[in-house]
């Protein structure tokens, strides 16, 4: 963890350490995919955090969606289904890395995927 000496861009007081993880995890090959995400959320009906609107920072529903010029503004219409609404040429496809989604969102597909 962390960067080697060498590297260029290190910053200052950073230094390489080494981590041990002593708990067993799961973790995928590739990302999971919207077509997966759509599957999950047919099956189980499950609503986004973004979909049901949570607290955050003053918004409810939606997500800081990516604007043109590379920005994020908050979108009340951004979701896994709708994740660029600023971006009109956008197009989703089932073979896309999912996005927009929250940790609350990733555990429950995870716990799902366990069954």
């Amino acid at each position: 963890m962390g960067s080697p000496a060498n590297e260029p861009a290190r910053g200052n007081g950073e230094r390489q350490h080494w981590r041990v993880i002593k708990e067993p995890f799961y973790i995928g090959e590739t990302e999971v995919t919207v077509e997966q995400f759509r599957r999950f959320v047919k099956a189980t009906n499950y609503l986004t955090d973004a979909e049901r609107g949570v607290e955050e920072g003053g918004h409810k529903k939606g997500a800081f969606a990516t604007v043109f010029a590379g920005d994020r503004e908050w979108n009340a219409h951004a979701s896994w289904k709708n994740p660029f609404p600023n971006l009109k040429d956008y197009q989703l496809r089932d073979d896309h890395p999912i996005v927009q989604v929250s940790w609350n969102d990733a555990r429950r597909f995870v716990e799902g995927a366990m069954l």
